[in-house]
């Protein structure tokens, strides 16, 4: 709701992908490297499905590169975005997929820049109000989007 409410001008943001993103031999790759150097086998874990060593890592790559320099999932992340926002196919979105060494749960980073000055209480009631989310957002208590 928050690009209807204040028009929308361009969208950067970064993606934090778990090891089930590769499905269940990334999981286990990544289990059996944090296993191996936590007990001492190896200083640095094996890696056959991951670019690199997952375990103690971050890896921004996720799927081939593209020619434009961006990998498959950045550039999916990127069509998906302009899809459910109703953007035009050029519109400016830049997205950075990062994989991290959980099991489960993605997160993103999202900073969406508007051509209209933001009201903050206005930009909470629209998401407050929109179908299908979720405001949570009291940091007082420690209350903040997790998985």
């Amino acid at each position: 709701p928050l690009h209807k409410l204040f028009g929308l001008s361009k969208m950067i943001m970064s993606t934090y992908q778990a090891a089930s993103g590769a499905g269940q031999p990334g999981m286990d790759e990544l289990k059996e490297g944090t296993r191996a150097v936590l007990s001492g086998e190896r200083d640095v874990a094996e890696n056959k499905i991951f670019a690199h060593p997952l375990p103690f890592n971050v890896i921004p790559h996720i799927d081939k590169f593209m020619e434009n320099g961006y990998t498959k999932e950045e550039m999916k992340v990127t069509w998906e975005t302009r899809k459910i926002c109703g953007l035009a196919d050029d519109f400016p979105v830049s997205c950075t997929a990062v994989r991290i060494p959980t099991a489960r749960a993605h997160c993103e980073s999202i900073v969406a820049l508007f051509e209209n000055p933001v009201d903050v209480a206005a930009a909470r009631k629209a998401l407050e109000e929109a179908p299908g989310v979720k405001l949570v957002d009291d940091v007082d208590n420690m209350k903040y989007p997790m998985p």
